[in-house]
């Protein structure tokens, strides 16, 4: 059995193990490696951060994985992807190199290797990469692999709007920061398009052209005004006004959510509203505008400037014995897989391969889910 999981022409990946002490030391016991990452590190610190890759491996399948090269089995350092807090599609790459070999093109190639698994294989939607503004190598080595800084973004007068209960990293380098209590974002979001349709700040344009139930959208967040935002998800009432008209004001950008706001209350109406947000403001590619994911795997294929009219997603397709619930994007809703699994009859399950999860802590209603797993 192939002992690497990934290769590229010269340099081979494995997960690192508890065995793997010896080669942890020797890569993060050097203070040369450690400069800017906050060494030199003790025994002790480099078995904190071997064990927190081990972790890492176990919970979400990535690590900064040992890397090795591939003629002599010789150990060059690691390299590999680590989760975003708060956003499971967003990872950052990171590459830590042995002194010995240093300027030999190894930390660009296993770099680009692992930027390449962790669009293709693991369905990253966008990685980021951060360095010591001292580490001059770094720097050069993230711009080659075609990185472009936030700040020289910002620079170019980029304007970001964060909407956190923490103060992360992004956060803090936000123009505006709404620190909103967690679970409060359809609040804000309604106050916000509550201002935009109140001070007359939409695409008009886009919304004659392409818009319906605007009305009926204003009457929804009529009783979002800034104050009562303001004592329901902490945001204050001049954040929420200065927030809506700069993006508002845009010219182009864009509303986003991540995975965060989903594992809310009311994610459903997070979504909608950041989708109204975009809409009212036309916040759409244009015709001879860049499009800036057309897809890895896909062909290519034209990109045309047009409306494309709503589709069911969810529904549809086989459906379940309990409530009648159909398809959602091509999946079951797991919150009858237990009734499925422990219900007898025709179209009972009675098998499930799970492919790096963990169904126990994930599904909802977990006693019946352990009852589920046993019985199956």
């Amino acid at each position: 059995m192939d002992r690497y999981f990934l290769r590229s022409s010269r340099v081979g990946f494995r997960p690192w193990s508890k065995s793997d002490l010896p080669l942890a030391l020797a890569l993060w016991g050097d203070p040369a490696v450690t400069r800017w990452i906050g060494g030199p590190w003790n025994e002790p610190q480099v078995r904190e951060r071997l064990d927190q890759e081990i972790r890492s491996m176990h919970a979400r399948g990535i690590q900064y994985w040992p890397i090795f090269l591939l003629t002599t089995g010789e150990h060059l350092g690691c390299c590999g992807l680590r989760p975003y807090p708060g956003d499971d599609l967003t990872l950052e790459l990171g590459v830590h190199l042995r002194r010995d070999f240093w300027g030999a093109g190894l930390a660009l190639e296993s770099a680009r290797t692992v930027i390449q698994h962790g669009f293709e294989t693991l369905g990253a939607r966008s990685l980021f990469a951060g360095h010591n503004p001292g580490n001059e190598s770094s720097r050069r080595l993230v711009a080659r692999l075609g990185f472009r800084y936030l700040r020289d973004a910002q620079r170019r007068g980029m304007q970001i709007i964060a909407v956190d209960p923490r103060r992360s990293e992004l956060a803090s380098r936000a123009d505006v920061h709404l620190q909103v209590r967690p679970g409060e974002d359809p609040t804000l979001l309604a106050g916000m398009v509550r201002v935009i349709l109140e001070e007359d700040l939409c695409d008009r344009a886009f919304v004659a052209a392409h818009l319906e139930g605007v009305s009926e959208l204003r009457a929804a967040v009529a009783g979002f005004t800034p104050d009562y935002v303001e004592s329901r998800a902490g945001v204050p009432a001049d954040f929420v006004q200065k927030a809506a008209r700069l993006f508002a004001r845009g010219p182009r950008g864009a509303a986003v959510a991540a995975t965060g706001v989903n594992m809310a209350p009311r994610p459903d109406v997070t979504t909608h509203l950041v989708c109204a947000l975009n809409s009212l403001c036309g916040r759409f590619n244009r015709e001879g505008e860049e499009v800036a994911n057309p897809g890895v795997l896909a062909p290519l294929r034209p990109r045309h400037a047009e409306v494309v009219p709503p589709r069911e997603i969810w529904g549809k397709g086989y459906r379940s014995r309990f409530r009648g619930l159909g398809e959602f994007m091509g999946e079951m809703p797991i919150n009858v897989f237990a009734d499925e699994v422990l219900t007898p009859g025709p179209g009972q399950i009675k098998a499930l391969i799970s492919v790096g999860g963990n169904p126990v802590v994930a599904f909802p209603d977990q006693r019946r889910v352990i009852e589920a797993m046993q019985a199956l």
